[in-house]
């Protein structure tokens, strides 16, 4: 006998590094560089997979420039220097 998984739905939606979501007052959040500063964005974690987690109902855009190294360092509003992009 043999376990088969498969999907029924698919669909295109944002996703985000899965390690970058933090939760901080009971919300999830990612960072996005903002005039210069971090800027903290509520989201809605989605399904996650491969290491990527899909964002639901959030002003997250696609262009938008998400904080994936030292996210865990900054807070809203502090000063980011940008050193390299992907």
């Amino acid at each position: 006998m043999a376990q088969i998984e498969a999907v029924l739905d698919a669909h295109t939606s944002l996703g985000v590094p899965q390690e970058i979501i933090q939760v901080r007052e009971n919300k999830s959040t990612v960072f996005v560089l903002d005039d210069g500063k971090a800027k903290a964005v509520e989201v809605r974690p989605g399904l996650s997979t491969d290491g990527w987690t899909e964002v639901v109902d959030s002003v997250l855009a696609p262009g938008d420039k998400v904080i994936v190294k030292g996210y865990n360092l900054v807070n809203d509003g502090t000063p980011v220097d940008v050193v390299g992009e992907e």
